[in-house]
């Protein structure tokens, strides 16, 4: 017989300012965002994901863009590694203005994340954008990438954002090696340091449609 711990459920509340969704095979799958200044990832369900999509079909007010202040309500289970899972049942755009209140409540529910492992340099730089930016592409420019199909994703990728009208939304630019190297062509969605690489141009540009 075993004697493993069976996993432990219980439900989470915690608010925070939306960083980006998160794609997984080609499919948006988690959401990121800053919850008293730590990064969280944290699994859409179905429904959570139908409703926001559905939203964002309709071009609704909900639509989140980076920074929007959200609730999250769902479900975190510990399982018998002691490693905690979170996943969201319902997304809530809040009111801009946030009370200190909320803010406390929000440090009481913090999760710490594992480090992405970006370059340092990376991680110390601005993530604050112009008005009308929201996003910047930051594509590796080292040989090993090129040669591996980043010049041609950089091409492919500025003509798919000008053919769907939201080149003034995303910046994209070139920088030094990103780690990874094996993933090569690497690409990085700024802000949040999601790493991109292994997606289709087409798929990156459909996530970044939301941003709109």
């Amino acid at each position: 017989m075993s004697s493993s711990r069976p996993d432990r459920q219980s439900s989470f509340q915690l608010e925070g300012e939306f960083l980006t969704f998160v794609a997984e095979a080609g499919k948006i799958k988690y959401l990121r965002l800053i919850v008293a200044n730590d990064e969280v990832q944290i699994k859409l369900s179905k429904a959570a994901r139908a409703s926001l999509f559905q939203q964002q079909q309709q071009s609704l007010e909900l639509v989140l863009r980076p920074w929007d202040r959200i609730q999250i309500i769902g479900e975190q289970k510990l399982d018998r590694h002691s490693n905690i899972k979170l996943k969201a049942h319902d997304v809530v755009k809040l009111n801009q203005n946030c009370s200190l209140a909320c803010r406390d409540n929000s440090d009481s529910t913090r999760t710490s994340m594992v480090d992405l492992e970006v370059p340092s340099e990376l991680a110390k730089s601005s993530v604050k954008l112009p008005s009308k930016l929201k996003a910047r592409l930051l594509i590796c420019q080292k040989s090993g990438c090129q040669k591996r199909g980043g010049n041609k994703q950089h091409q492919k990728l500025e003509a798919l954002l000008h053919d769907r009208g939201i080149q003034h939304l995303v910046r994209i630019e070139t920088t030094g090696c990103l780690g990874k190297c094996s993933m090569a062509p690497n690409i990085m969605l700024m802000p949040g340091k999601q790493r991109l690489s292994g997606m289709k141009p087409e798929a990156i540009v459909e996530l970044l449609e939301m941003l709109k």
